[in-house]
């Protein structure tokens, strides 16, 4: 089945080097449209680490570039009653951006948008504010372990579409 080189051969180095052949290399895949897959950090948490096991400071915040167009970006967004509760990735909708681009997750807590902190932000202002972006959005987000989600839910609060 497989083939054979007619001489022995000591040194493949040597052999590639006088076929001037170099070792191959794949070219770069280009991302797809609608979704850039540009992930300054990947993802720290462990998914297999369950929240009961977890703190908040085993999660570093991650940067997510999303190329909004014209549409949603394909999450929702919620936050207790109080502004000074964090604003939290609640669902992620199939077939979307944010879906596609596979960097953010339910209970990702919002840090910053475009580098707009979202510290002491209402959840309706970071809402508007997804809104009125065009071309490529910028989220800073940090996995937030724990029951803060579940809380958010059971409490009545609304999902904002993003």
């Amino acid at each position: 089945m497989g083939s054979t080189i007619p001489f022995p051969v000591d040194d493949l180095e040597s052999l590639l080097d006088s076929l001037n052949v170099s070792s191959y290399q794949p070219p770069p895949v280009p991302p797809r449209k609608g979704a850039l897959t540009t992930n300054t950090q990947p993802p720290t948490h462990n998914l297999y680490l369950k929240d009961s096991q977890a703190s908040e400071e085993n999660f570093q915040p991650r940067i997510l570039k999303l190329d909004k167009e014209g549409g949603r970006l394909g999450f929702s967004i919620i936050q207790n009653s109080d502004s000074n509760d964090p604003i939290l990735i609640s669902t992620i909708s199939p077939g979307t951006t944010a879906q596609r681009h596979g960097g953010l997750e339910p209970k990702d807590r919002l840090l910053s948008i475009n580098g707009v902190s979202m510290d002491g932000q209402d959840v309706s202002n970071a809402a508007h504010l997804l809104w009125d972006l065009t071309g490529e959005v910028i989220l800073e987000v940090k996995y937030t372990p724990g029951d803060a989600l579940e809380a958010c839910k059971s409490g009545g609060q609304p999902n904002w579409q993003c």
